[in-house]
């Protein structure tokens, strides 16, 4: 039988005392899943799941996100993927076991995934419609528009509200969110961080193919980390071209390096904290930056790597 491998996430962890009802999750998982539940429920705050296709790390996955709202139904999880079609994927199947929750209906859940285009081949709605369009709705059917539609001083700004989605009213929707489904490096995971919007939970799919770049964004928002996939197998986009720059010290160009962070706005502190500053490009190693750049680049493998000495192999 394939395996599961398990990580508490460094050596800051904690697993609470706190007692968790776990019964009605552990009834749809194998032997060789509710230990790794258990251990998921309990720790905090990062936890890696590593393994390869087939060994039900979605379905754990989504039994994790049912129970989640089983506790409380005003959570707020992050789910994340590089590809398109993954975070489509998680969106059908956690939202299929959710619909069974009383709560489902009041859940406010944005997906931003590829859609497909109508049958008439235009574009679907945009994000913002999506995610705005059923309060707006509802907004109009209420005594409170019925009212204060027919003041004149009031009509026009509320039939441009209707009219149009609001940038501002989409942003104050993302914020009360309780799922939001979307790719690691979307233009929306950068509005989360801008609008210094939080979840609970950050569940992040496919990170043995995702780099340690894309990775920062779904993990920065969240107290609460889990990193799934398997780097063994799949590993971190464009890191063949990395490790093609390890291996040729003699042509990595250190000055070009500084160069191209400052013009992408790194502020200088920001260099000088990376080590990477012009009065020390001969005096610092050339080795510590390229072990920092594989480690970081395929952080979901370094991570596991380096928790594998507090990790549980599950057979």
């Amino acid at each position: 039988m394939l395996s599961l491998r398990q990580y508490r996430g460094g050596s800051k962890f904690f697993v609470t005392s706190r007692k968790f009802d776990l019964e009605a999750s552990l009834i749809s998982l194998d032997e060789s899943k509710k230990e790794v539940f258990s251990s998921l429920v309990k720790t905090q705050p990062n936890y890696f799941i590593e393994g390869p296709p087939g060994v039900g790390k979605t379905h754990l996955i989504t039994t994790y996100v049912d129970y989640l709202f089983h506790e409380e139904n005003s959570s707020k999880v992050l789910l994340s993927a590089q590809s398109h079609a993954t975070v489509n994927m998680l969106y059908d199947e956690i939202t299929e076991k959710l619909k069974k929750h009383e709560s489902f209906d009041s859940l406010i859940i944005i997906p931003n995934f590829k859609a497909e285009k109508n049958d008439d081949g235009s574009n679907a709605e945009t994000l913002i419609q999506n995610a705005t369009n059923p309060y707006i709705d509802k907004f109009k059917k209420s005594e409170m528009f019925s009212k204060y539609s027919k003041e004149p001083l009031i009509k026009q700004k509320l039939d441009k509200f209707i009219s149009k989605s609001d940038a501002k009213f989409f942003n104050q929707v993302l914020r009360a969110a309780n799922l939001v489904f979307t790719t690691s490096n979307s233009k929306l995971m950068e509005e989360l961080i801008e609008n210094n919007i939080n979840f609970d939970v950050s569940v992040m799919e496919e990170c043995g193919k995702t780099s340690g770049i894309e990775l920062v964004s779904p993990m920065i928002v969240s107290s609460k980390r889990v990193l799934i996939g398997d780097y063994k197998q799949l590993p971190a986009f464009s890191e063949q071209d990395v490790q093609k720059i390890i291996k040729n010290p003699g042509r990595f160009d250190m000055g070009l390096v500084i160069e191209q962070l400052s013009n992408i706005g790194f502020r200088k502190g920001v260099i000088f904290d990376l080590d990477f500053n012009y009065a020390d490009i001969n005096k610092t190693s050339k080795a510590e930056h390229f072990s920092n750049l594989s480690k970081y680049f395929s952080l979901f493998k370094s991570l596991c790597q380096s928790a594998e000495s507090i990790s549980v192999t599950i057979p």
